[in-house]
This record gives structure tokens, C-alpha cells and sequence, in this order.
């Protein structure tokens, strides 16, 4: 269940910057201290009934929380405790919260340490500036639960104002294994390049019947 990956913000300052050239330079500049709450919300349609809590027509609504403090950082990379709330699925809580989990992320947002090789649910950025309609590759943003030997193809679309708030807009194609397609659009804040918003959909089929199963990941940073 792609809930169940831990979704890592970037928690920075004003790190998406137009440079020389017209291009924009995208980079994490953390600061002690600061939190980050997102709301994360996945439906899930063509499971078979019962399945992880699936309705009689095989729905599922999951919705968690998450937030993330940044603790320290050290030669421009952060570490961050996070953690993860209890799971909502189809409007009842299941099991209990996470533990809490520590990461170490780079100004790239790359993970480091004992944790490098993972995808922790974030956006990797490009490592030059990048002009509106370029690409970049990367890992899944989604710790892994969009399936092994993934990746996922970033388009940069511009700066727009969203909600009151200048963002970076990002499109996403998915390959994976797993998913037959999968195509979204990531909304980071100008201000801090946090994720201010996200929305995911992935089409794949159930392994266990061959039937159509569609998933939609939706991720809203919230004030508290």
C-alpha cells in the first residue's frame, strides 16, 4: 500500500532561484527547527473486496500525517526525525503510528548514510539549473511503493501562483515494472522548496485477479 511509504519533505529557505540564462536553480538550504505537516491521501480502486480494508466494489481511502523537524545540520545536509500517523482507511483508524523515523538529506535531496540507496518520498533535484520545459531523471518519489526497478522522468513547467503562493511546477512520469502508466504533477513553494502539494495517479493490474486497479496519491502541506 503506497500509504505506507514514509513521505519525506524538503524543508528549506528560498532555494528555487532564477540564474543566468533564464534557468532556475533548484537546491535545499535547511533550517534547525523547522516543521513540516503534510496530509497524505491515497484511493485505490480495483482491489478485490475485503482486501486491506477494500469495500464490496473494491475501494480504498487511505489518509495519514506526517510531520517533519529538522534537527541539525551539518555541512548543508539535514537531519530530519519523522513522524508518521495512524491510518484512516475508509474513514477508520488501523493500527497504530509509526515509530519515529531519522533521515539525513542533502542540499540535492539525496538521502545519505545508511539510508543512501532508498527513495524517502521526495523529489531529487537537477544538478544544474534548468530551463521551463527541461527534464531531469530520478528515483520514485514514493519510498518505494511504486514497485522495484522504477524511476520517474521530472519535467520543470515554470513558476506559477497557486493558492497565494508562488510555486515550482513540476510534471512526473512513472516507469515502473509494476505500472502501466503513472503521470502527476508536484507543486514545491518558491519560498522554501518545500512540497506544497501533489497529485500522483497510477495505473496498474491487480496481480491477483488481472483486473484494472488505479491509484491516485494526493500530498498537501498543511499549516499545522
Amino acid at each position: 500500500m503506497l500509504a505506507c511509504a514514509v513521505m519525506i519533505p524538503a524543508v528549506a529557505s528560498a532555494q528555487i532561484k532564477k540564474v543566468a540564462g533564464g534557468a532556475y536553480l533548484m537546491r535545499l538550504k535547511f533550517t534547525k527547527g523547522q516543521v513540516v505537516h503534510l496530509e497524505l491521501t491515497e484511493n485505490i480502486t480495483g482491489l478485490p473486496p475485503g482486501v486491506g480494508g477494500a469495500t464490496a466494489d473494491g475501494k480504498l481511502a487511505v489518509v495519514m500525517q506526517t510531520t517533519s523537524v529538522v534537527q541539525s545540520v551539518n555541512n548543508g545536509a539535514a537531519t530530519m526525525l519523522v513522524n508518521v500517523g495512524q491510518p484512516i482507511l475508509n474513514g477508520k483508524p488501523q493500527g497504530a503510528p509509526s515509530p519515529p523515523k531519522s533521515v539525513t538529506i542533502d542540499s540535492m535531496g539525496h538521502p545519505v548514510g545508511p539510508q543512501k540507496n532508498q527513495s524517502q518520498g521526495f523529489t531529487k533535484f537537477p544538478e544544474k539549473p534548468v530551463k521551463v520545459g527541461e527534464s531531469w531523471g530520478g528515483p520514485l518519489p514514493l519510498g518505494g511503493a511504486g514497485g522495484a526497478g522504477g524511476s520517474a522522468t521530472f519535467t520543470f513547467k515554470g513558476i506559477k501562483n497557486v493558492d497565494g503562493k508562488q510555486v515550482a511546477v513540476i510534471a512526473i512520469n512513472i516507469k515502473t515494472p509494476q505500472i502501466k502508466s503513472g503521470t502527476g504533477t508536484l507543486y514545491l513553494t518558491v519560498a522554501d522548496a518545500a512540497m506544497y502539494k501533489s497529485s500522483i495517479t497510477l495505473n496498474t493490474v491487480n496481480p491477483q485477479t488481472g483486473a484494472p486497479m488505479t491509484m491516485t496519491v494526493g500530498v498537501h502541506r498543511k499549516s499545522k
